[in-house]
């Protein structure tokens, strides 16, 4: 599924072309605070997964700002939705 919604992993950063450094835990964890903060997001988002839509999910991954963090998102959004089912 994060595959299909956040793409291919990009190994460079597509902007500049340059090699990504290691990830920061802590932008990815602001994301996350910053998305279960908002039931809105959170109720969208589950819809999305619904859905299997890639556009919204992109929209959605651009407002957090997750950028190469979209897939660790994704990952965890499964997780949780797996937890719950």
């Amino acid at each position: 599924l994060c595959l299909e919604l956040c793409g291919p992993p990009r190994p460079v950063d597509t902007t500049t072309d340059k090699p990504i450094d290691k990830p920061n835990p802590r932008l990815l964890a602001e994301a996350i605070v910053k998305f279960t903060a908002n039931q809105e997001l959170v109720t969208r988002l589950a819809a999305i997964l619904d859905k299997r839509d890639r556009a919204a999910f992109g929209e959605l991954a651009e407002k957090l700002q997750l950028g190469p963090y979209c897939h660790l998102f994704c990952h965890w959004v499964c997780t949780i939705r797996a937890r719950l089912m």
